[in-house]
């Protein structure tokens, strides 16, 4: 499957370069959030929504016998990591691609904030099982550690790593539970450098210096003269929301 990147309607995550970093790394935390929420269960077909280039699908293999993995941008999608269990799809506006209950697990890693409507949510209702499974889960990962290496950014206070069902079900999907939780985990610099460079903010004051196929090893370098020879301890904050399809 290839898409055309000309036409890309995903904002700043329709970026081909920025899509280049997130196929690169995703730091391991989707494995996690999904072990701690889902545990031992197991479910037939999954949907993943906003996969973009698919580590969020390949996290769902463990659980899904087949997993149909949607995004709106084309350029994160022509990256994306192949596997016989996961079928890649675009995410068009409107009507989900998707058979009516047809799905026992949906989830939204780190897109429920920009899928967020009482349009998507009545699509929802209409494509999973009665008993089907939501799971909005994000994370947030500090880059504290890397103050004196990156440049001073604002933060977004308008993204909210909490968003559910609030204000928008309409009583179909019971909350099962709530999880958060702070975590850390190890990075190579090569890998941080990475994950930096796929948030748009940081790639385009960086983008004004180097040129775009030096930013990604002038920003490794400076963190492994910061870090040393130690791997980088990263610190990060999980955050998920479990419903459940009333029957």
């Amino acid at each position: 499957m290839h898409l055309d990147e000309s036409d890309d309607l995903a904002g700043d995550y329709g970026s081909p370069i920025i899509a280049d970093h997130y196929q690169a790394y995703r730091p391991p935390l989707h494995k996690l959030i999904l072990q701690k929420c889902l545990g031992k269960l197991r479910y037939g077909k999954g949907l993943d929504m906003g996969c973009g280039t698919g580590h969020s699908a390949l996290a769902l293999l463990p659980y899904c016998s087949a997993v149909l993995a949607l995004d709106p941008s084309p350029a994160m999608l022509n990256r994306a990591l192949p596997h016989p269990q996961i079928t890649y799809a675009h995410l068009p506006k409107g009507k989900l691609p998707v058979d009516t209950r047809s799905i026992d697990l949906c989830t939204f890693a780190g897109s429920w904030f920009y899928a967020r409507s009482k349009e998507m949510v009545r699509e929802l209702i209409r494509v999973s099982k009665p008993g089907g499974n939501l799971l909005l889960y994000d994370f947030k990962v500090s880059f504290e550690n890397l103050s004196t290496v990156l440049p001073a950014v604002a933060e977004n206070h308008i993204y909210n790593y909490h968003e559910d069902l609030s204000g928008i079900d309409t009583g179909i999907f019971k909350l099962k539970n709530r999880y958060t939780e702070q975590v850390q985990f190890q990075s190579t610099a090569g890998e941080m450098a990475h994950l930096i460079l796929s948030e748009k903010t940081y790639y385009d004051i960086y983008a004004e210096d180097y040129k775009a196929d030096e930013i990604h090893a002038s920003l490794k370098k400076a963190i492994k003269t910061h870090a040393g020879s130690k791997a980088l301890s990263m610190s990060a904050n999980l955050f998920a929301t479990h419903y459940v399809h009333a029957p």
